[in-house]
């Protein structure tokens, strides 16, 4: 009997998850699309949920395809932070904005990897940091 017990106890559990999830199965491709979320929340300065803003942009991990949506017509700049906007290169800028939409695309199988999620930020890193040392005056050469 306690074979059977702990057979309907586990049973019971995954229904309940199931329940619980909505019937989303939470994998690996799921931590991708919060993490994308958490890059359109650096993008945007503003926590995942705000009460001020336009209810399609309220919630922003169920709003992440008004974000894909402005990505896509090429409007992403107009809801960024001013403050991260004066600050970034516009090539980090190009490299990280696709990496966190390409994250929170609808179908998990079509997200990346974290591996090239990581890769992608990494280059973003590269891209600001060229920007910025090459708005260093250089130091004159002596002659």
């Amino acid at each position: 009997m306690p074979i059977r017990r702990g057979l309907l106890l586990r049973q019971h559990c995954r229904s309940r998850q199931h329940r619980l999830l909505g019937s989303r199965i939470l994998s690996v491709k799921s931590d991708v699309y919060s993490f994308g979320v958490t890059l359109i929340e650096v993008l945007c300065g503003r926590p995942p949920i705000s009460p001020e803003v336009p209810e399609e942009q309220r919630n922003l991990a169920a709003g992440a395809a008004w974000a894909t949506r402005c990505y896509r017509e090429g409007t992403l700049e107009n809801i960024v932070d001013s403050n991260v906007k004066d600050q970034i290169s516009a090539e980090c800028f190009s490299e990280f904005a696709g990496t966190a939409v390409a994250c929170v695309r609808q179908n998990g199988i079509d997200r990346p990897s974290m591996r090239d999620v990581v890769l992608s930020l990494e280059c973003a890193i590269m891209y600001q940091e060229s920007a910025r040392n090459s708005l260093v005056a250089p130091t004159p050469s002596p002659v």
